[in-house]
């Protein structure tokens, strides 16, 4: 048995083996039924009793479509390993691609964040700086007795 029936209890396994016997008896049957379909057996018959009467040219058509299936064989093989090399050489420079561009579209997207980052906190600490500004000039005009709107006095006379 396999691993996989290995840890399964007794009902399991008889189930288990009850579907692997459904499924080989469908393909048995379905390979029957094509047997029966293409008279194969008959078919089969038909090209012994030519072998048997016709020698030399059963060994004859035998060499030849030997001979003729290797070109066929090696063509096919070739066609075969080209579209699995094309194949696999496309995921490498797609991967290749998006890899490289990856790292283009990050480091743009690192460098406007930073950007926009080093730019608010400009924007913020200039915020605070202005209120700490006018609160220092507010409390230095109260000092000095004059308002924000004279400069020159609470009487507005020059002196």
């Amino acid at each position: 048995m396999s691993s996989l029936t290995e840890n399964l209890s007794k009902e399991d396994k008889k189930q288990h083996e009850y579907y692997e016997c459904e499924e080989q008896n469908q393909l048995i049957e379905f390979f029957k039924f094509l047997w029966e379909y293409f008279e194969v057996a008959e078919k089969w018959k038909e090209v012994q009793n030519f072998c048997a009467h016709h020698p030399v040219g059963s060994v004859f058509l035998l060499v030849t479509l030997g001979m003729c299936s290797v070109p066929v064989i090696i063509f096919l093989v070739f066609v075969f390993s080209s579209l699995v090399f094309t194949f696999l050489g496309f995921l490498f420079v797609e991967g290749t691609l998006l890899a490289v561009s990856t790292f283009i579209l990050g480091g743009a997207l690192l460098l406007v964040g930073m950007l926009a980052l080093c730019f608010s906190m400009f924007l913020v600490c200039s915020y605070y700086f202005v209120q700490i500004g006018s609160g220092v000039f507010k409390n230095l005009g109260k000092r000095l007795g004059l308002s924000a709107f004279n400069w020159r006095g609470e009487s507005g006379k020059e002196e």
